[in-house]
């Protein structure tokens, strides 16, 4: 953080409203330029998000306010992790894109082998073809009037070539009409 208004700027150190993170404050040049280093002291998988608060003893700009997260990636993940419809039957014919991808870094050869709906009749679902070895996408395709059955869960089922995680589900969710 540097600081260009000559001001009357009287920097404090920050503080974090999260214990989670570590923060390390070094002025580095006296009154003009600052340091500021978040470190985490063991990743877990619950996510950890706070907020960095610096006093910068300025009339016009009192307070700078960093919010902060941290979370660990699983090894395989879709994006949108769920898909969320618009009311149903659908009015017109509807596509989705789903992004699959592998943060597992010792795991080279990431590739989607399968995809299908589950309770989702009608719906086409289409692997993409692969434009690297990390993600890959997949093109769900809903049709005109389409509404998901009453009685079941829907969702898309991934068949990944990662051998410990073989199966992602992605569940889909459709908003109800209202009447007025």
């Amino acid at each position: 953080m540097k600081t260009a208004d000559e001001g009357p700027f009287k920097i404090e150190a920050p503080t974090c409203d999260n214990d989670y993170f570590n923060i390390l404050w070094q002025e580095t040049i006296p009154n003009k330029e600052f340091l500021l280093t978040v470190s985490i002291p063991k990743i877990h998988r619950k996510m950890e998000q706070g907020e960095i608060t610096i006093p910068l003893g300025h009339l016009e700009y009192p307070i700078l306010k960093i919010p902060i997260l941290a979370r660990m990636a699983d090894a395989i993940e879709a994006s949108p992790s769920s898909l969320k419809l618009p009311p149903t039957p659908l009015k017109s014919p509807y596509k989705r894109i789903i992004t699959v991808r592998c943060h597992d870094r010792a795991f080279k050869d990431f590739s989607i082998i399968d995809a299908k709906a589950i309770g989702l009749e009608g719906v086409s679902v289409k692997v993409k073809k692969a434009h690297s070895k990390r993600w890959q996408q997949i093109e769900i395709s809903f049709p005109k009037k389409f509404s998901p059955s009453p009685n079941q869960k829907p969702s898309i089922q991934v068949q990944t070539s990662h051998p410990e995680f073989r199966t992602l589900t992605i569940p889909l969710n459709t908003q109800k009409v209202v009447a007025k």
